[in-house]
């Protein structure tokens, strides 16, 4: 009776993966019918069915599909995990438009040669994917403004067996959106029908992963599912490493058969063979339960992969997909400079003031080797390791799961730069990209980051194009009494500039720069008992303007790197690192004109790499020639000019460099 109660609260609980639970099911039995055909029923007496819900998707995008085009369809390839019946299929979708509309929605079994593998765009075999189709009918969508879900009950619930379907919608207007993961791989579950297609009309395997899920009916066995397991990330240790995973089994026919077996952790070091270890169970019990097993140390530079397999009390077995990392090594007195999974650090995305500057850098990039863990936290911590107790984490948002691993940091002493626009978010304060508040309860955020409260992605900075700052803290901000957060690298005529605000800090928190129109702070330092920290909230990488060119390999980014070095050092100066003064020009760079507006002559500094000839005018709004500061033949270096006022009118000017390769405005105000 016990396992019977366990087994209805596990289909209550359920879970969101590549598949799940979705609720319980026990007032029928299905028979097995033929494919295609009406399930066949018995009044439930003893034998256990379960609804299970198919899904492909993350559960947690905030993306949708635009520019879909009546007759277009979006859809997903289903692959059942045992022999099942077919009962509803359910659609995210989202119309951004006022007034109500229509799709069109259709699910049927899938051409047996359809092939999900290959690299997009893949033309599909054949015009249409369809073999069957079940059910085929026309929805209407509503203007909410949020994701809507949308249901298609298949009203004969056809016995489909194990054979592979497809759930698709079709816009009937322009206004029509769905839900998507992007940049989903292989094998690729979602298919796209376009008319323009880059082969031509027809269907094609997609990279967006469309929010389509399929509710059926399963009546057989099915094999173990592995919920959950420890990807590990790449590390500075060479000990042994405990993997824990998450197995269940929710369904057994019969049902006195039904359980997890065993648990496997196999691993491999540098591509060689496979090993097995037996998992222990550490909680819960064969139904649901947590599994352990440790991979032995290996030495710096080894690659270990690993995954898991499970078999049930019936030996259906499942296997995970496998997860890898390697063992890497810091050096001694480096500071660690880490790179967040997306936020365009360095080339081809953006400049790199750090290494620009600075050559004892450990770098580790996120979106390679995974959040860094304790290891490498402990290898820059004071008093613990042999880097210098220095970590820089440039982030769109994300700044790891762990938190706890800055507070030790901090206790130590360590100096950290926090720099990105998403923030909020990424400490789990903002799930929406939001307005947030920081608690006692929030221990990182609130005592050793020093936030109260603050707004990922402000709506009125978020609508400009470029946001513009002021510095108000020389130990920080020397040099850069005013500058400008340009688009970012996706720059097009007109994109818009994201960027957060700090509504609250603590007390002793010194501002560092706040924006222009609204007195919003964007940058601040911080003191905690020996520890230092500076934070902006918007990446220093993108300081510039739009009309500031800079060639990063073979990308032209939109960003001042003069600002960019000048800010990192003042940051290197306070957080006591020891940067030497450089005059060599980075690249091309002609800094912003300031203070702005003038209303006396004023000198700034402008460099070129090499020996060329240079033009520097000043013209009004009309482009008449108001003044011209520079006209020859100059060495690489930096270099500086004075802007005169005293023959200027009153009103809007612009200062144009020009050199061989490249063309540069900055535009200022004169007041009289």
């Amino acid at each position: 009776m016990r396992k019977l109660s366990i087994f209805l609260l596990l289909l209550l609980a359920g879970f969101t993966g590549v598949s799940g639970v979705y609720a319980k099911s026990r007032e029928i039995y299905l028979l097995p019918s033929r494919p295609g055909e009406s399930s066949k029923t018995l009044p439930f007496t003893d034998k256990p069915s379960v609804d299970w819900l198919i899904q492909y998707d993350g559960g947690e995008s905030e993306y949708y599909l635009s520019g879909l085009l009546p007759g277009d369809s979006c859809g997903i390839y289903f692959e059942p995990p045992a022999a099942c019946s077919l009962v509803e299929v359910h659609f995210c979708v989202y119309r951004p438009y006022q007034g109500s509309g229509e799709y069109h929605a259709m699910v049927g079994r899938a051409a047996y040669d359809i092939s999900l593998l290959g690299p997009w765009p893949q033309s599909m075999p054949g015009q249409n994917p369809f073999d069957t189709i079940y059910a085929d009918t026309v929805m209407e969508i509503e203007v909410t403004g949020e994701f809507d879900w949308d249901t298609l009950v298949v009203p004969v619930m056809p016995d489909i067996g194990s054979d592979a379907f497809i759930g698709a919608v079709s816009p009937l207007d322009t206004s029509f959106s769905i839900r998507i993961d992007a940049g989903a791989g292989p094998p690729y579950h979602a298919i796209r029908s376009m008319q323009g297609g880059p082969n031509g009309p027809g269907w094609y395997t997609s990279w967006h992963l469309f929010w389509v899920r399929a509710l059926v009916k399963v009546y057989e066995n099915l094999p173990p599912n592995i919920v959950s397991f420890d990807r590990l990330t790449d590390t500075y240790t060479t000990g042994s490493r405990e993997v824990i995973a998450i197995v269940e089994d929710v369904l057994g026919i019969p049902f006195n058969l039904m359980g997890v077996a065993w648990a496997k952790l196999w691993y491999s070091v540098n591509g060689g063979d496979d090993v097995s270890i037996d998992m222990g169970l550490i909680e819960g019990d064969s139904l649901h339960g947590t599994y352990s097993a440790e991979i032995p140390g290996a030495g710096v530079g080894d690659e270990i992969a690993f995954y898991i397999e499970a078999a049930d009390l019936q030996d259906a077995k499942s296997t995970s997909s496998s997860a890898s990392y390697v063992i890497r090594t810091g050096h001694n007195e480096h500071i660690l400079l880490v790179i967040g999974p997306d936020d365009y650090y360095g080339p081809p995305y953006s400049w790199d003031p750090v290494r620009a500057i600075y050559d004892f850098v450990d770098v580790w990039d996120c979106y390679f080797y995974g959040y860094p863990d304790a290891s490498v936290f402990d290898y820059y911590t004071p008093g613990k390791g042999d880097g210098d107790n220095v970590i820089l984490w440039f982030t769109w948002g994300d700044i790891g799961p762990d938190l706890n691993l800055f507070k030790d940091f901090m206790d130590a002493g360590g100096k950290l730069l926090l720099s990105g626009e998403d923030i909020g978010w990424g400490a789990g304060l903002a799930p929406d990209w939001g307005a947030w508040e920081a608690t006692p309860e929030d221990t990182v955020p609130y005592e050793y980051f020093g936030w109260r409260s603050g707004f990922d992605d402000d709506t009125l900075l978020g609508g400009q194009v470029t946001v513009n700052m002021y510095g108000v803290d020389p130990t920080i901000t020397s040099g850069l009494e005013y500058a400008q957060v340009s688009p970012y690298v996706w720059y097009a005529p007109g994109a818009l500039s994201w960027i957060g605000k700090f509504d609250e800090l603590a007390p002793t928190a010194v501002t560092a720069f706040t924006e222009e129109t609204y007195g919003y702070t964007l940058g601040y330092r911080y003191e905690k008992n020996g520890a230092k920290l500076v934070c902006t909230y918007f990446p220093i990488q993108y300081i510039g303007t739009l009309e500031t060119q800079v060639v990063v390999g073979e990308d032209t980014i939109y960003a001042d790197t003069l600002l960019q070095n000048t800010l990192m050092r003042n940051i290197f100066s306070y957080l006591e690192v020891g940067v030497e003064e450089s005059t060599e020009p980075v690249l091309y760079c002609l800094p912003v004109v300031s203070p702005n507006p003038l209303s006396r002559p004023t000198t700034i500094s402008f460099s070129i790499p090499r020996t060329e000839h240079v033009s520097m005018k000043v013209y009004d709004v009309t482009g008449s020639l108001a003044s011209k500061l520079v006209d020859e033949r100059l060495t690489a270096g930096t270099h500086s000019i004075t802007i005169n006022t005293k023959n200027f009118a009153s009103g809007v000017y612009f200062l144009r460099m020009d050199t061989g390769d490249f063309s540069g405005t900055r535009k200022f105000l004169v007041l009289k």
